[in-house]
């Protein structure tokens, strides 16, 4: 038990360490998955794909200065290449909630830049 609790409390000192670093203050992930209407089958009836795709967006809220250099992401072992792009009015439009509809929106908080990876 002792052995996890240090493992962890290393795991948290490492993340902090990483994101003051490279003036990272928030990191945000978000997943958006479309669902085919109709799905392409074989001549036996299988499948041919599971009609599902899903995009990955990930924002980074980074002091301003250096920032790290994205250059490959790996998602479930499959290696992509990353473009960062400045969000340049300072806040971003990722969706809308569940519930009432309304818009979410990232800001760039005072002295950092919100980036799109």
């Amino acid at each position: 038990m002792k052995k996890i609790i240090f493992i962890l409390l290393a795991l948290c000192s490492l993340q902090l360490v990483a994101h003051s670093q490279f003036n990272i203050c928030k990191t945000y992930l978000f997943i958006q998955s479309n669902f085919a209407g109709t799905i392409a089958v074989d001549e036996n009836g299988k499948e041919i794909t599971s009609g599902v795709t899903s995009s990955v967006f990930v924002y980074i809220k980074a002091k301003n200065g250096e920032i790290p250099k994205f250059e490959t992401a790996i998602i479930n072992g499959v290696n992509y290449n990353v473009s960062m792009l400045p969000c340049t009015d300072g806040k971003a439009i990722v969706g809308k909630t569940d519930e009432d509809g309304k818009p979410i929106i990232l800001k760039a908080s005072n002295g950092c830049k919100l980036w799109k990876l």
